[in-house]
């Protein structure tokens, strides 16, 4: 999946285990149940342009089901459904 921004013409490209930016910039994340109750988090780090990998349930305290991980990269947000099982 591809996010693009007119505004800023930056992309982000999301898969499985992390993501790619076309240009270095700041990013952080959390990761919301369906409630929309924010269930992991980072801080704002600034990150080179390539490829970078996110772990979100190292510890397996992630309950199964549906989830939305939502991005901010350089002020703009993006989201993504994930499914755990």
């Amino acid at each position: 999946i591809k996010f693009d921004s007119l505004k800023q013409n930056l992309i982000m490209t999301i898969f499985l285990n992390g993501f790619t930016l076309s240009e270095a910039g700041s990013v952080n994340y959390n990761l919301c149940s369906v409630d929309g109750s924010v269930v992991r988090q980072s801080h704002a780090v600034l990150m080179p342009s390539g490829s970078h990998e996110i772990t979100l349930n190292s510890d397996d305290t992630l309950a199964p089901g549906v989830y939305f991980i939502n991005f901010q990269l350089n002020g703009i947000n993006m989201s993504r459904k994930l499914i755990i099982e």
